[in-house]
């Protein structure tokens, strides 16, 4: 059953927070770490689960149960097999599927209200009634090699029919976390600011920042000397006409699909290739021709 609220207890009282709004809440990060059931009586711990492939939602904090009378209390059936992995591979994310990733988060990043509504429903209704599944520890796991996405060179190059990996979704920096680290994933939000070090020829640099829709937190994208090297030799008049843009508060998106990666004690991301880039859903280069 899905769970559209949750009860926040705070150090200075209760507070119901609903599955749309929590995201905007000030206090995001420490309320995510202490809602429950908002069910009288229940006081099982719940998790938020940010949009990323999949919907957002609310779901049981690992190990805790609802009480047996409450609303979201489910039944849990037998049925998944359980897994050992005994690899990992990393391959190299075709353009097209970049480029798909960055076009639809962007659909759904700029949204109007009605659409949302609409959408959310189609999600709810998809979701109710569901019965969850526990894995079954008397079967023989599966053997499996686990594919992980990546965009640099070290990756594995996909062969004719194999499909992409997956790769996680994040609407907001917010959502970016250690976690993460080292691995690949796509992100967009706003751009405040870019700064281009442009002066060594060989050892061009760029710094993308990003905000959240709050303006709470920053965040940085980082294309490094290896970026420019993979990328067209324009890339870098492209680069510049985005840092007059945002100079001159101009409204743009980034997508990335790139490496989370620690710098100067941040966590950043690191982009690879200029197909890994988009601004308002599309392209630099055809963004920069579009807005003239």
């Amino acid at each position: 059953m899905t769970v559209f609220e949750v009860t926040y207890r705070g150090v200075n009282g209760n507070e119901v927070i609903e599955l749309e709004s929590i995201e905007g809440h000030v206090d995001y990060e420490e309320v995510k770490r202490n809602i429950y059931c908002s069910t009288r009586g229940c006081d099982c711990r719940m998790a938020y689960v940010p949009r990323g492939i999949k919907v957002a939602h609310f779901r049981k904090w690992r190990g805790d149960e609802h009480s047996l009378d409450c609303e979201h209390y489910v039944d849990t059936e037998g049925g998944n097999q359980r897994r050992r992995r005994l690899g990992i591979n990393s391959s190299r994310l075709r353009t097209d599927h970049k480029k798909g990733i960055m076009s639809d988060m962007y659909k759904k990043y700029t949204e109007s209200d009605d659409d949302k509504e609409a959408r959310r429903e189609r999600e709810r209704e998809n979701r109710r009634n569901r019965t969850n599944k526990r894995v079954e520890k008397s079967q023989e796991p599966l053997e499996e090699i686990v594919n992980k996405p990546t965009t640099d060179n070290g990756g594995e190059v996909l062969l004719e029919g194999e499909r992409n990996p997956s790769v996680p979704r994040n609407y907001s920096i917010i959502h970016v976390n250690r976690t993460q680290l080292d691995s690949t994933i796509a992100l967009i939000d706003k751009i405040i600011d870019v700064k281009n070090d442009f002066d060594n020829p060989n050892e061009k640099r760029s710094v993308i920042t990003l905000t959240d829709i709050n303006q709470t937190m920053t965040f940085r994208i980082i294309l490094d000397p290896v970026f420019f090297a993979q990328s067209s030799l324009n890339i870098d008049s492209a680069l510049k006409g985005v840092e007059q843009r945002a100079a001159n508060g101009g409204n743009m998106v980034l997508g990335a699909v790139g490496q989370v990666i620690e710098r100067e004690n941040e966590l950043c991301i690191s982009v690879f290739e200029q197909d890994a880039l988009s601004i308002n859903g599309k392209p630099v280069f055809v963004y920069l021709l579009n807005v003239g």
